[in-house]
């Protein structure tokens, strides 16, 4: 029974091998010179959820580890996940999308006071002969 048990494990995973070797291939991930930067946090976050279901299913199928190294391995594997779970929902958290629309909107009144100077400047340059025009103060920034 143990033996029909292992060559069976052995078959399923020689047969995710090949797949994962196609897929990983033309994926472009899977080996050790991946560039994650090319790929965006969802495909990251599904390529940890897929990595995390093969350990657990080596960990639990295979007869050749003890125990604890099977509990320590669905362990790790529970504990990567979350961790790329936590880190993809801290960058597309809702704090960074306020801060984004805040840099946006700084953004735009510094180009509305470059371009205000701007047109200050050249008024004064056409105006030399004559009094001094005293600019208003910019209004202020907006928190």
């Amino acid at each position: 029974m143990r033996a029909i048990v292992q060559v069976d494990l052995e078959e399923r995973v020689a047969s995710k091998e090949k797949l994962a070797k196609t897929t990983r291939a033309k994926a472009d991930y899977g080996a050790s010179t991946v560039r994650f930067a090319d790929h965006s946090v969802e495909e990251m976050e599904r390529m940890a959820l897929e990595d995390q279901g093969e350990i657990f299913e080596v960990a639990s199928k295979s007869l050749n580890l003890k125990g604890t190294f099977q509990k320590a391995l669905k362990c790790q594997a529970a504990s990567l996940l979350g961790i790329v779970k936590e880190l993809s929902q801290r960058t597309s958290s809702n704090e960074t999308q306020l801060l984004q629309a805040k840099v946006d909107r700084l953004q735009k009144e510094m180009s509305a006071q470059h371009a205000r100077i701007a047109e200050l400047m050249a008024r004064s340059e056409g105006t030399s002969e004559g009094p001094a025009v005293a600019a208003a103060p910019p209004p202020p920034l907006q928190p």
